[in-house]
């Protein structure tokens, strides 16, 4: 039987995110954008904002949402503490990797954001799924401060 705090996906019950607490900041140790303010980081998830909302798909409107509490909660309450992350910073970081995405990668993040709306919106949700796209774009270990997660050992 599924825990009350665990959802049913397409591929079988998702795992609970609190069942990542603490083992992702090993692998975020400089994930951080000091050099951008606020603003730099509002404008930046406007313009995501801009491109998912010209995509086709029922995931759209949650995802939208999602983007809109990490900008609301900048400076508050999108700290993990377990991991020592911040939302906004993870997502920054993902943006700047996105600049002419595919079609499958837009969706891979707008399939993230929704689920941060819908089984995670809490600071601990939001970074572990921003944690798997920010892994998948930082593949390259020398342009990454991070190592490939292994998500298997949870």
């Amino acid at each position: 039987m599924q825990s009350p705090t665990s959802t049913t996906t397409i591929n079988g019950p998702a795992q609970d995110t609190h069942s990542y607490d603490g083992h992702l900041k090993d692998r975020l140790v400089n994930v951080t954008s000091t050099t951008a303010t606020k603003n730099d980081k509002i404008n930046s998830f406007n313009d995501l904002k801009n491109k998912i909302g010209s995509i086709t798909s029922p995931l759209v409107v949650t995802a939208l949402k999602a983007i809109d509490l990490i900008i609301n909660s900048i400076g508050t309450s999108n700290y993990d503490p377990t991991n020592n992350v911040h939302a906004d910073d993870l997502l920054y970081l993902i943006i700047d990797k996105l600049k002419d995405p595919s079609i499958d990668v837009l969706m891979d993040v707008i399939i993230q954001l929704s689920d941060i709306i819908t089984s995670g919106p809490c600071p601990q949700g939001r970074c572990t799924r921003l944690a798997q796209i920010y892994f998948s774009l930082y593949d390259d270990l020398t342009t990454s401060p991070t190592q490939y997660p292994n998500l298997n050992e949870f």
